[in-house]
């Protein structure tokens, strides 16, 4: 996974957010984003215990992956859901969208998902 610490572009993505939303930014980033082979694009992981979503968040969580998300996401085996082609001037708005639908756990890709 990539360091949202180490990475300015994730740092510059959360400028001017309050101390404790950067904080929940970078170790939501440091945990849930992977480069991406263009330096202008990450890999996001989306986290759903036991593969498990409601339609209506599904809705919204579609409309948030057109918008900032690259337009694709790609179920993983382990019922997560990657984001491989997400623009990196929009990661601090899919991580708030995800946020406000709960979505944005700091734990994907650790051993406790």
């Amino acid at each position: 996974m990539g360091s949202a610490k180490a990475d300015p572009l994730l740092r510059a993505s959360c400028a001017g957010a309050g101390s404790a939303e950067e904080a929940a930014f970078r170790q939501w980033a440091s945990r849930s984003t992977r480069t991406h082979r263009d330096p202008a694009r990450i890999a996001v992981t989306v986290m759903l215990p036991l593969g498990d979503i409601e339609a209506e968040k599904l809705r919204r969580f579609a409309d948030l992956v057109g918008a900032h998300g690259g337009d694709r996401a790609v179920v993983a085996i382990d019922q997560n859901f990657v984001l491989p082609d997400v623009p990196r001037r929009e990661l601090s708005e899919l991580y708030r969208g995800l946020a406000e639908l709960g979505l944005a756990e700091a734990s994907a890709g650790t051993a406790s998902t």
